[in-house]
């Protein structure tokens, strides 16, 4: 049940807070269903293997279950193979034989015609040990990746892009600038280079094009100005005053520069030769060798420089295709100017991280290997432990030559979990370890899941005849858990506990489940005392190894829960002798024959879908007079197709009531189908394939929603954009018109 409190603890001075209480009933669907063994990347070594899902709760019905078993994690290879269950929840199971050695397998499962299907993998190894393994590019997309990419085409991991702003201000001194800072190039805001120290020259800043690191002036070359200050000191300044010095600046940017180094190039002060004057030095150095040629084949608009003015030249040598040139100058000698770049480098340092692994009782091996696109590669590997509140410690590292490391010291019960970090980096050509495959070896933990399929007795009702705390009351029952996994359970802890509509909690001490061996199922049996509870209904709620007590894996589907009726009347003197039901036409036609009807008042006709939920739809009084059996009869004009369930609520003149048997009443469709239900995006209809079929969606409220005329044997309805919920489908088949009751999940 849900409450909500509006006002509670009387904020608010009022006089009945009761007033104040809403309580809504609400079922939690949890008939997802979810494989449990083996694990994601579990390594096998047993020819034949047991693929174990669980849908962590039971189904009402039988229903028909799908497991795709595929080398591909798209499900399309030629090898695919898929199997049908039957079931009605609780642990799906099935054992298959494996052909190929050291192959990496994807396996999902779903209720068949559904959408949603979870998937999971594991790798045969034919002399493996358990554990848990990544070795396929779709495995390696679960791990967390951090200045890395993986990519799909190449199947490849690569170094991401980190994104820098390069910052240049210049202007022409004194006029257009007087601080150091006015003449500066600064990346992500911190200044690299700033002044000058020869005057009338071209100042270049030169950039590595993998880490964008600076390059500094140690050793002036091709006849670069020495530094006169520490902030000049990846300055590389040339005068420009003469065609000597203009030449060596063509030697550097074609000697020391290479080809994809980012280049800055600015002016400090009003020169006494601007670019028709560098262009003329081929008349001494030869055809196209010039400073004016050097820049202009870069793309730079050194037309532009005239006349006296400031300016700011960025490019990449010889690669204009990765970054266009940026030519930036002032309007005379008066203004400052500047240019923003934001440009994208290689990361050269990155990590890719695991999965949490685990949980294992004892911890055995680590293994890695992958291979170098060169030789500039630094790679490790780290161990990482992961305590029960998730701290990690590092345990080992491993360097790129040693490919495996025995972990058999390692506490389980205090690092119950590993995880497997790579870190790689190349400073010269950005070029990672290629990761192909990693794994730890363990002995696992036990996996189990409840198995109502297998066995269950849990009573929907119970009646005690009389009020709680007068005599001693028991509620019995009992549920199956099954192992399975390929190891043992020690004796298994139970929790079992009772909600009322308000919210209180009731434990309940319930004895230990036996030790259970792998693949050995288990009845767990509750006798619990409820001499103190009132009638009500009550959320029956038991977990199996609850809170951990033995590690496990998964434990979504260890658990059950289901609606209790607790009653304390005395029972009717009513007899009822026979209570049947059949289909009438469009109707359902209910017939009882009761007898000793001492003090009775009426029947009350409860119909219900699930056998679980039910509503009353009518009411039938006693018959007077003194026949000693008496005969009735109902007619239900609101069936749904397919099963009815029917039940008598027998109550007396003083109130006190009891239930008849439940029966059950299958009402066809008159060859009307509507399916999948429940759905998500789609619903087929099918109709009169010889005529005119009609079919209109309503909600809850009566509105229509979708409706549609149709020729032929079916049409699928697009229901994508509907909400959650329940809706009615009317279909007319000119034949036999039927409403069908759906249910609308998420996709």
């Amino acid at each position: 049940n849900f409450t909500a409190y509006i006002d509670d603890n009387n904020k608010v001075d009022e006089l009945n807070e009761a007033n104040n209480i809403l309580q809504i009933p609400v079922v939690i669907s949890t008939a997802d269903i979810r494989p449990v063994y083996p694990y994601n990347f579990a390594v096998v070594n047993t020819p034949a293997v047991t693929l174990a899902a669980s849908t962590a709760r039971p189904l009402d019905t039988l229903k028909k279950y799908v497991i795709d078993v595929d080398t591909t994690a798209l499900f399309n290879s030629g090898i695919k193979q898929s199997y049908q269950i039957s079931s009605t929840g609780g642990v799906i199971q099935k054992t298959i034989s494996l052909a190929f050695n050291n192959t990496v397998y994807y396996w999902r499962v779903s209720p068949i015609n559904s959408s949603h299907k979870n998937v999971s993998s594991f790798i045969y190894r034919s002399a493996g040990s358990p554990g848990f393994e990544q070795a396929h590019f779709y495995q390696h997309t679960q791990s967390s990746l951090n200045n890395l990419t993986l990519d799909s085409a190449s199947r490849k991991f690569n170094f991401g892009k980190t994104v820098l702003n390069l910052f240049v201000k210049q202007g022409v001194y004194p006029y257009g600038g007087t601080e150091d800072a006015d003449f500066s190039v600064a990346v992500n805001g911190t200044f690299l280079a700033q002044s000058a120290c020869v005057g009338s020259s071209v100042i270049f800043n030169v950039f590595d094009p993998l880490t964008f690191k600076i390059y500094q002036n140690t050793t002036n070359p091709n006849g670069a100005a020495p530094n006169c200050k520490p902030i000049t000191a990846a300055d590389f300044e040339f005068s420009v005053s003469d065609p000597v010095s203009r030449d060596s600046a063509v030697s550097f940017l074609d000697n020391f520069v290479h080809d994809g180094d980012y280049v800055v190039a600015r002016s400090i002060d009003v020169p006494s030769d601007m670019a028709p004057q560098w262009a003329a030095d081929t008349a001494l150095y030869g055809h196209n060798h010039s400073l004016y040629h050097r820049l202009k084949d870069q793309g730079i608009n050194i037309d532009q420089y005239n006349f006296p003015r400031s300016y700011i030249f960025i490019f990449k040598k010889n690669d204009s295709t990765h970054f266009a040139p940026v030519s930036v100058l002032s309007d005379g000698i008066y203004d400052d100017i500047y240019s923003s770049q934001n440009i994208a480098v290689s990361d050269t340092l990155g990590y890719v991280t695991s999965p949490k692994f685990g949980p294992g009782k004892a911890w055995s091996k680590v293994s890695w290997q992958g291979a170098d696109d060169n030789a500039n590669n630094i790679s490790s590997l780290n161990v990482i432990g992961v305590d029960t509140s998730s701290n990690e410690t590092l345990l080992y590292s491993l360097a790129k030559g040693q490919s495996s490391q025995d972990i058999s010291s390692v506490n389980a019960k205090q690092y119950p979990y590993i995880k497997l970090q790579m870190r790689t980096q190349d400073s010269l050509t950005a070029r990672p370890y290629q990761l192909s495959d990693w794994s730890v070896t363990y002995t696992p933990v036990a996996e189990g899941a409840v198995a109502p399929n297998i066995g269950i007795n849990l009573p929907d009702s119970v009646n005690y005849p009389h009020s709680e705390n007068t005599k001693p009351d028991t509620l019995t029952g009992y549920v199956v858990f099954k192992n399975v996994s390929i190891s043992n359970f020690d004796s298994i802890r139970v929790k079992l506990l009772l909600y009322d509509s308000i919210g209180n909690v009731f434990s309940f001490p319930v004895k230990r489940v036996k030790p259970l061996v792998a693949g050995d199922t288990a009845n767990v049996w509750f006798n619990i005392n409820v001499t103190a509870l009132p009638k009500g209904t009550y959320n029956f709620y038991m977990i199996i190894n609850p809170d951990n007590d033995q590690p496990e894996q998964y434990l979504f589907n260890n658990s059950i829960y289901k609606y209790i009726v607790i009653t304390r009347k005395q029972p009717s003197p009513t007899q009822l002798l026979s209570f049947t039901g059949q289909p009438d036409g469009k109707n359902v036609q209910l017939n009882w024959k009761a007898t000793n009807e001492i003090n009775f008042g009426y029947y009350g006709v409860e119909f219900g879908v699930d056998a679980i939920h039910f509503n009353q739809v009518g009411e039938v009084q006693a018959q007077n007079g003194n026949i000693s059996i008496k005969n009735y009869n109902y007619l239900h004009t609101t069936p749904v197709i397919g099963k009815n369930y029917y039940r008598l609520k027998m109550v007396d003149k003083d109130g006190r009531y009891t239930y008849s048997n439940t029966i059950q009443v299958d009402f066809g469709a008159g060859g009307i189908k509507v399916y999948p239900n429940p759905f998500t995006t789609s619903l087929t209809v099918t109709g009169n394939a010889a005529g005119k079929n009609s079919v209109k969606l309503l909600d809850v409220s009566g509105k229509v929603v979708l409706q549609q005329v149709f020729n032929g044997a079916s049409i699928v309805l697009d229901v994508s954009n509907l909400a959650a919920g329940t809706y009615l489908v009317q279909v007319n088949n000119s034949v036999t018109p039927q409403t069908f009751k759906v249910q609308k999940q998420n996709n």
